[in-house]
């Protein structure tokens, strides 16, 4: 995935054979990790695509991102990284690249209630800050995710209703993705049209850092930013062509790039 390759940059000739990271900034500590499986269908094409993420819970902040990705910086960050060659960060990269990973980012103040959304279009780094207000419906049904006792609760929101199931027994406000506000923490949501599934695989006590890379993003807003990928995703072409990458020939003209629709479907219709 784009999201992995993206955050290593070799610096200088290869004889060097140092990669360059960016530095981190460490926001909070984890208390409690939970990964979850995203399973996302795209019905253009009718493919379905699994993603493993994870929820760092601390006292301050929470991340949700993709698992692939704190595993990789797990390693490199543990490590000097002015040290890490090209063939040692290549081979990291490798071990734990493999499995599909999402491109964005979502940082939770508990303190303020402010969220930050971070992801990326083609090889442009976006954030923006977002309003959530879920308006939950609690329904009186139990079932058990991940070995937890869990509550029904239902919302509409931006134009999908979803179902959550949620547990009073992990006292956090939170869940996957941008979820939150119920009486306990998400561990399962699906909307009604089970295009998006998000459920526990696994939830762990931990005393991991949490942190944000330091890296510059333009700053935009929710509308904007979802205009933009969807622009991108379904005619890549037109953000490729006339950029560095796009194909060359061996004369050095750009050729011409058909137009494909890369897999798409957005949690957020309105």
């Amino acid at each position: 995935s784009t999201s992995i390759c993206a955050q290593i940059r070799i610096e200088g000739n290869l004889s060097n054979r140092y990669a360059k990271f960016s530095q981190i900034e460490n926001i909070d500590k984890s208390i409690l990790e939970v990964i979850y499986e995203y399973n996302v269908k795209d019905i253009s094409i009718d493919e379905t695509q699994t993603y493993f993420d994870i929820l760092q819970l601390g006292n301050l902040f929470s991340k949700y991102f993709a698992y692939p990705i704190y595993q990789i910086d797990s390693v490199i960050y543990k490590k000097d990284i002015t040290k890490i060659t090209i063939q040692e960060s290549g081979e990291i990269y490798h071990h734990y690249g493999h499995s599909s990973a999402s491109s964005h980012m979502i940082i939770k103040d508990k303190t303020t209630g402010e969220l930050s959304f971070y992801d990326r279009i083609f090889t442009d780094s976006y954030v923006y800050n977002d309003e959530v207000n879920f308006k939950w419906s609690l329904i009186n049904e139990t079932r058990n995710v991940c070995g937890y006792s869990c509550k029904k609760a239902t919302t509409k929101f931006r134009g999908r209703q979803w179902t959550a199931w949620y547990s009073s027994e992990i006292p956090q406000s939170d869940g996957p993705w941008k979820f939150s506000g119920l009486p306990g923490l998400i561990l399962q949501i699906e909307d009604e049209d089970k295009e998006h599934f998000f459920t526990a695989i696994s939830i762990r006590n931990s005393n991991e850092d949490i942190s944000l890379t330091k890296r510059s993003y333009f700053t935009t807003n929710r509308q904007r930013f979802n205009k933009q990928i969807k622009e991108y995703k379904t005619n890549p072409a037109t953000v490729i062509s006339g950029s560095q990458l796009a194909p060359k020939d061996n004369a050095g003209n750009e050729k011409p790039i058909a137009k494909r629709a890369l897999f798409f479907n957005p949690i957020e219709l309105e």
